[in-house]
């Protein structure tokens, strides 16, 4: 499972390790009830066990895996229904932060997300997975990060941890999703071009859980 991974210097290894038990989690490779043995992935990482036991409680605080006194730590249970709660948590906490950010949004963050969204164009003609996920993941985080509220930040954030491979999946198994999802986006920036924060509060909640859903479906 780990063979082709490797760990880089410029990301604390904890966080790459959490990254990485993080996505076998959810995306089933781990299934519910897998026994997570500190020193084997030690082993198949090349790396200490102390960044694994850093990554395991940073796991256990996000509720994927539990603890069992003498017998180590375990997948939680993580069901298709449990993935789609925690998205449809994370769409309703994304859209209020969106609310909050467009009701004192600048003309320079909206010209930003223009600039954004004229890439993600670029990218949507060419089919390229990478570059599209990584100017959606932008056009999201500007909508969040500038909400000012650290509390809720923090909370998306968590939440957004247990769900980094939804759009990828779906743009690997359904290439219209380029289309409708950066469609959707247009809508959206139409709305906060007008600073219509609760227009685009909803938008960002059907948008995320659209995504979603399209992504669970095919599972």
């Amino acid at each position: 499972m780990f063979e082709k991974e490797t760990i880089n210097e410029y990301v604390p290894v904890r966080e790459q390790v959490a990254h990485l038990l993080r996505k076998f989690i959810t995306t089933g490779e781990l299934p519910s009830g897998s026994k997570l043995n500190e020193r084997a992935l030690s082993a198949q990482l090349n790396i200490s066990t102390t960044p694994i036991k850093e990554a395991l409680r940073i796991l256990e605080s996000e509720g994927l895996i539990y603890s069992v006194a003498r017998k180590g730590s375990f997948v939680a249970d993580f069901s298709l229904t449990h993935v789609r709660q925690i998205i449809y948590a994370r769409a309703a906490l994304e859209g209020t932060a969106a609310y909050f950010t467009v009701e004192n949004i600048t003309e320079e963050l909206i010209e930003e997300l223009k600039a954004i969204l004229k890439k993600s164009e670029k990218a949507m003609q060419e089919e390229n997975i990478e570059k599209f996920s990584e100017y959606n993941s932008q056009f999201h985080q500007i909508l969040r990060q500038n909400c000012n509220n650290k509390y809720i930040l923090k909370i998306v954030e968590i939440l957004r941890a247990m769900d980094r491979t939804s759009l990828n999946n779906t743009l690997e198994k359904n290439k219209e999703e380029f289309a409708i999802s950066y469609r959707e986006h247009q809508e959206i920036m139409e709305a906060i071009c007008k600073k219509d924060a609760k227009k685009v509060e909803n938008y960002i909640v059907d948008h995320i859980r659209r995504v979603a859903n399209e992504a669970l479906e095919e599972e």
